[in-house]
């Protein structure tokens, strides 16, 4: 049968998390059944897609996403601002905005004046 799952004999389907690759929220889950040597699935893996809120976002311009890193991680503040295509174009030059989306660390953001205006809030694209 197409789409079938072969189940491992240790972790039976093998669950793991998919992740925004971008604000790292939870977006699913994956079946991973058997995988080679019949080992478990990462607790956590990125999703192809962004969510909907990021999705949703990056319709409306270029999205910062404050973050910062620990521990070797990199971990997300929750801020995001959304900017014109334009402004993101004199902030980081036009090779660096392709993507449509930048990671910006919590003193780049107060040095660009980002924590002068409130973060973009949610949206359910």
């Amino acid at each position: 049968m197409k789409g079938s799952i072969k189940l491992s004999q240790k972790h039976g389907v093998n669950p793991t998390v998919m992740k925004c690759p971008i604000c790292f929220a939870d977006t699913g889950v994956a079946l991973m059944g058997k995988l080679k040597g019949d080992e478990q699935a990462p607790r956590a893996i990125k999703d192809q897609e962004p969510c909907r809120t990021c999705s949703g976002h990056m319709t409306l311009g270029f999205l910062f996403v404050e973050s910062y890193e620990s521990g070797g991680d990199l971990i997300t503040t929750g801020n995001r601002w959304v900017v014109t295509h334009e402004s993101a174009i004199r902030m980081l030059g036009e090779e660096r905005t392709k993507s449509g989306v930048a990671r910006i660390m919590p003193e780049d953001a107060k040095a660009l004046g980002f924590y002068d205006v409130p973060p973009t809030e949610g949206i359910d694209a």
